[in-house]
Formats: structure tokens, C-alpha cells, sequence
């Protein structure tokens, strides 16, 4: 109780169930947007996700400007007279990130399947240990090695990712297989409704 509660403290308790329970609202919401994604499967991308941008744009710029206005969140260092860096660099995080990687993303899901796209996703985890491994020590926040079982933990989401990405395909349901049977059954009806037909009056007389 006290290793959860940060010493005992019921705060650190509250905080840590909410932020679970965020994290589990979080995971929700995004699986409803990907099966989503994957069921309406938009024919044109970029028109998605520039529609996307513009909804959030007009949504949340009038909160940005009012909480830059009550001095909640002070902005004045994203223009020109900051020197311009935090602007540049959210413009290449959001032309390689929102836009780039989501696009990819989006590709992948209508490509396979929701669960391969988002299992896809945790490939992060390997890839980012093996960046600590490769980058200079000067640049990571911690410069300590990645112990073993961490090491096994990218193995396993690598392992994981292969495995659902081989997996074969569910088999039809009964439902579709019925569906060309009642087909051919009405097809082949029509002819022996044609052929006991009753005679015309015409072939009666003669």
C-alpha cells in the first residue's frame, strides 16, 4: 500500500488509480477510432486528416488564445521574437509526426487489420533501445545501458508483432457461406417454373 501511495500518502494512492483510469479511457478511445478507421475506410487520407487538423483547429484555438490571454499558458515565446526554435520545432514534429507517421498508420490499418496496425505501434519500445544503444551517451537523458530483462522485453513485442502479423485469417462466417447456396437454389427453381408452366390458349385450340 505505501509503494502505491508514494510513501503512504493517500494523494499519490488517488493520483496513481486516475491516472490508470485515464490511461484505460485513453486505450478506449483509440480503439474505437482505429476499428472505426479500419469499417468506413476513407478512400482519400490526406483529405482525412486535413479535415482532422482543420476540426481541431477551430475547435481548441479559441482555449489556446484564452488561456494565453489569462496568462495560464504564455505563448509569446513561439513567435519570431523567441528566435523562432519552439516554432520549428513543433512544425517538424507535426509534419513528421502527426502527419507523416499517422498517415502511415492509417495506410497500415486499412492495409491489414486494427490489431496488427496497433501492435505495430509498440514496436517503439525495441526500436527505442536500440536507438540508446546507438546514439552518443551526451544525447540521452539516461546514459545507463538497458538492463536484460528490458533487453527481453523487446524481444517479446518484436516475437509478438511477427506472430500476429502471421497469423492466418479468420475463416467466413456461416452466414456469407449460406448467402451463394440460397442464390444458385433460387436460380435453379426458375427454370422448372418455365418449363411447368401451363400451355397457352393458343396450343390448346390447336
Amino acid at each position: 500500500g505505501e509503494a502505491l501511495g508514494g510513501g503512504g500518502e493517500s494523494g499519490g494512492l488517488h493520483a496513481t488509480t486516475g491516472g490508470a483510469l485515464l490511461c484505460l479511457c485513453s486505450a478506449l478511445l483509440y480503439a474505437c477510432y482505429t476499428v472505426l478507421l479500419r469499417a468506413l475506410a476513407p478512400t482519400d487520407l490526406l483529405l482525412f486528416f486535413g479535415l482532422l487538423g482543420a476540426f481541431n483547429a477551430l475547435a481548441l484555438a479559441p482555449l489556446v488564445a484564452v488561456l494565453h490571454v489569462t496568462g495560464a499558458e504564455d505563448l509569446s515565446r513561439l513567435g519570431l521574437a523567441g528566435g523562432g526554435g519552439i516554432l520549428g520545432c513543433l512544425l517538424l514534429k507535426g509534419l513528421a509526426d502527426n502527419v507523416l507517421s499517422d498517415t502511415l498508420w492509417a495506410k497500415a490499418v486499412l492495409l491489414t487489420s486494427p490489431a496488427v496496425a496497433t501492435v505495430g505501434l509498440s514496436l517503439t519500445v525495441p526500436i527505442a533501445i536500440a536507438s540508446e544503444l546507438v546514439l552518443p551517451r551526451g544525447w540521452l537523458v539516461d546514459p545507463s545501458p538497458p538492463t536484460p530483462l528490458r533487453l527481453a522485453g523487446a524481444l517479446l513485442v518484436v516475437a509478438g508483432f511477427v506472430g500476429i502479423s502471421l497469423a492466418p485469417d479468420p475463416p467466413p462466417s456461416r452466414t456469407h457461406e449460406a448467402e451463394p447456396s440460397h442464390c444458385a437454389a433460387g436460380n435453379a427453381a426458375t427454370p422448372l417454373e418455365t418449363d411447368t408452366a401451363p400451355p397457352s390458349p393458343e396450343r390448346s385450340r390447336t
